[in-house]
């Protein structure tokens, strides 16, 4: 199985590495972002340009390490910031969410002070 992770990890790094030579251009970011479900996860690769276009997309979504990249044209154009157009799953959705979180300037949730309590120990507090 480990030898099955590691395979998946340089697919997404070789997918990541030849869309970002692609698109090595002023004024365009690569970012990534994913979501881990209970049973599927997804991950999106997105080229954006100044105004939060998408320029080129792909997504993975599967629950298994065969699950495979596949391009979104029909998000191409689309702005990453609002409602992309079908075939976006909840999966796909929530991942594009978390790239735009990547991006330079964008705004986190703070973290929060101190140690974060569940169970018992909060109710004490």
């Amino acid at each position: 199985m480990t030898m099955l992770s590691l395979g998946q990890h340089r697919y997404y790094a070789g997918t990541v590495r030849r869309m970002a030579a692609a698109h090595a251009q002023p004024g365009l970011v690569l970012v990534s972002g994913r979501h881990k479900g209970r049973l599927r996860g997804a991950v999106a690769v997105l080229v954006l340009d100044g105004e939060r276009r998408v320029v080129e997309a792909r997504v993975m979504e599967g629950a298994t390490v065969a699950a495979r990249f596949r391009p979104r044209p029909t998000w191409v154009g689309h702005r990453a910031d609002r409602p992309l157009p079908a075939p976006c799953s909840n999966g796909a959705r929530r991942a594009v969410e978390d790239a735009l979180r990547q991006l330079p300037g964008a705004r986190r949730a703070p973290r929060p002070a101190g140690p974060v309590l569940r169970g018992a120990a909060a109710r004490r507090r």
